[in-house]
């Protein structure tokens, strides 16, 4: 391709060695380009420096141009992803509360496939049945639990009345074993979006239990059972067991225990399983 558009057809024999035998298709693809009006030619993404150096700016001062460069301040725009949760929310969260969030659950944990969960949640991967129903026509689109409401993202992993309950227990955990009350709101518990008034190891241990609970939903998909809270302790068991032996490994111990401590002392705490 040119700039200007295609290349003739006798410099691609001559460059690539195409046969001549695809001149049909050279036509057939510079009349679609023709008739969409394709526009070839790179948009200029020229710094106002490189133009200075070109010689295709007004003789200003090299110095202050490259200070006025510094301060232009280009600033961040939103995903498709972050606006689609806004609207299901019904709420405007600041960018940078994003990417605060995003950080924290990745410096959370030594383990990629938390940071995975996370990801496959926030990007909404998730092919729920409202999704399936768009993509399928004529597919049933209600929860596979309630079988009453749409199965959007947020009623699957938030508010189907099979799950509330699980979110309810898990919050009352989170107030036991930290001491603090973590909000039981979905841009918190499903986004990461915590209020600046936790501390920042509190905040830590939530994510590792909030994601233990979202992955025990994730394993469960398509199943009209919720977890139960014996299965998110079990997964923040094998959790805890997996930063320590990361922490041995990253000489991290330090970090370790006051993320993880709260978890040891509950665990010691709590009364014996009873029996049938």
């Amino acid at each position: 391709m040119t700039p200007d558009g295609i290349k003739p057809f006798p410099d691609l024999i001559r460059e690539f060695h195409i046969s001549p035998r695809e001149l049909f298709s050279y036509l057939r693809l510079k009349n679609i380009i023709q008739e969409c009006r394709i526009n070839m030619r790179e948009p200029d993404h020229s710094t106002p420096f490189i133009l200075k150096c070109m010689g295709k700016l007004p003789k200003t001062k090299a110095l202050s141009l490259c200070y006025n460069t510094l301060l232009l301040h280009n600033k961040p725009s939103k995903s498709s992803y972050m606006s689609k949760w806004e609207s299901d929310l019904g709420m405007l969260i600041p960018i940078e509360r994003w990417h605060y969030a995003q950080r924290l659950t990745k410096q959370a944990s030594h383990s990629l496939n938390q940071w995975e969960t996370y990801c496959k949640l926030t990007m909404r991967w998730y092919l729920v049945p409202t999704k399936l129903a768009h993509i399928y026509p004529g597919s049933d689109d209600r929860c596979w639990r309630c079988h009453n409401c749409e199965g959007s993202l947020l009623h699957i992993f938030w508010s189907c009345p099979h799950i509330t309950t699980l979110w309810q227990e898990i919050h009352t955990l989170l107030y036991k074993i930290l001491g603090v009350t973590v909000p039981l709101t979905p841009d918190c518990f499903l986004l990461h979006i915590f209020p600046d008034t936790l501390p920042g190891e509190t905040v830590v241990f939530a994510i590792h239990c909030l994601m233990a609970t979202k992955t025990a939903i994730a394993h469960r998909w398509k199943f009209p059972l919720s977890p139960s809270l014996s299965e998110i302790l079990g997964r923040l068991d094998s959790t805890h067991a997996y930063e320590r032996m990361a922490s041995r490994l990253t000489s991290s111990q330090t970090k370790y225990r006051s993320r993880w401590q709260v978890w040891v002392d509950y665990r010691k705490g709590e009364p014996p399983p009873q029996g049938p």
